[in-house]
């Protein structure tokens, strides 16, 4: 009996177990690979905590190290992955050393590191240096108006695009070369550096200090608002004009403020009719007021105030015709002191404008009556009231 012959196996069998033997070799090809110290290295060098992190040394006032520690660290705590922010105080940049660091090669290094010099009166200047990088980012801000809101967004700007080019693994910033060359004539008129460049040892930093020198800010404002003047009148339409002065620090993004607020006003004419007599009643007030403001991180500016005035009041009587009863009345105008409580809150539309709302009450001391003799007796026409809330809304500018 012939043995059976052995069967061929077919091409289809033949690439699967073909296929099935490479898989099995690259499998063990990679866990070999995967468990070797150098692959591990090489797979942990950018994934580790520190590898995510900016250290930036700042030489600025205080106030605009609190508002970049801020709002740079929320802007980069929102970024995926998210970058962690190291913020150094230091009494001053070198920039000339800057351009002579090396490419931060060492494990666990930063992201980037990045210098910011805000002592100057006219221009800020930011440095950036990317991990493994022997490029640099380097941007000149101008202070014309001090290290205000426009500035301030420009260096958190520029740091966050910066950082969301690194984490794509894209370039930033330009050869140091470049960079020295353009800025060659700003290092020549810059005072020596005092503080070195190196990061200091991990103690608390010294706060910088607060400058004491400063300047005077010039705001004017219109204003429309409604008021409640006695029980007849409850909603008397007043115009405004108003000219605040405060003192600030070298920095315009202080937050407190002290100053003084000059308001004059004028009320809508009003009729105040009784059974005996019409009143036609006009009038203003000017007032000056202390004020004290602080400002609320993307919330605005808030002011409250406090300070004497004066009341212009104007009285015009028509006696009511009567066969029945002698009316008799006669002009008369008044100027009372007065005394002014206000509250304001400031929302920046541009650099130069914003919009306000603000609510005031005015007391009065002597109580004001107006009266119109009847028969020969006085009988009071109308009263005012001795504590008059106004609610304003308008505009102001702030003169360069």
């Amino acid at each position: 009996m012939t043995p059976p012959r052995p069967r061929r196996p077919s091409a289809l069998g033949g690439f699967l177990l073909r296929s099935l033997s490479l898989a099995v070799s690259l499998s063990l090809f990679l866990s070999a690979g995967l468990g070797s110290p150098a692959m591990a290295m090489a797979m942990d060098k950018d994934s580790s905590p520190a590898a995510q992190r900016l250290v930036m040394q700042v030489a600025a006032d205080s106030a605009v190290v609190d508002a970049i520690r801020e709002r740079l660290g929320h802007r980069l705590a929102q970024l995926q992955p998210e970058v962690s922010l190291d913020l150094i105080v230091v009494a001053s940049v070198a920039a000339d050393r800057i351009l002579d660091v090396a490419a931060d090669t060492a494990p666990g290094a930063p992201l980037a590191r990045a210098w910011l010099d805000g002592r100057a009166a006219d221009v800020a200047t930011l440095f950036l240096i990317p991990r493994n990088s022997e490029r640099i980012v380097v941007r000149r801000i101008s202070l014309d108006k001090g290290f205000d809101e426009v500035a301030l967004a420009e260096v958190v700007y520029v740091v966050e695009r910066s950082m969301v080019s690194l984490l794509a693994f894209q370039p930033v910033g330009v050869p140091k070369a470049e960079a020295r060359a353009a800025l060659t004539p700003a290092l020549t008129q810059s005072p020596p550096s005092r503080a070195p460049l190196e990061s200091p040892p991990a103690v608390p930093a010294v706060p910088a200090v607060r400058s004491t020198s400063g300047r005077l800010s010039f705001q004017l404002a219109a204003l429309a608002g409604v008021s409640a003047w006695s029980t007849h009148n409850l909603a008397v339409p007043e115009l405004a004009v108003a000219a605040l002065i405060e003192r600030q620090g070298q920095q315009a993004q202080q937050r407190a403020r002290l100053g003084i607020w000059l308001m004059g006003q004028l009320r809508r004419s009003l009729l105040v009719e009784t059974p005996d007599a019409d009143l036609s009643i006009t009038g203003g007030s000017a007032q000056l007021m202390f004020v004290a403001g602080r400002r609320f991180e993307n919330l605005g500016f808030g002011r409250v105030a406090f300070g004497p005035g004066l009341a212009f009041t104007s009285v015009q009587p028509t006696a009511i015709t009567s066969a029945a009863k002698v009316i008799e009345v006669r002009s008369r105008s008044d100027v009372d002191l007065i005394f002014r409580a206000a509250v304001r809150w400031d929302f920046a539309l541009l650099r130069w404008l914003t919009l306000l709302v603000a609510a005031t009450a005015d007391a009065t001391p002597a109580r004001a009556r107006y009266t119109a003799t009847v028969d020969g007796k006085e009988t009071v026409l109308v009263s005012p009231w001795p504590l008059q809330p106004t609610l304003f809304i308008g505009a102001a500018a702030t003169l360069p």
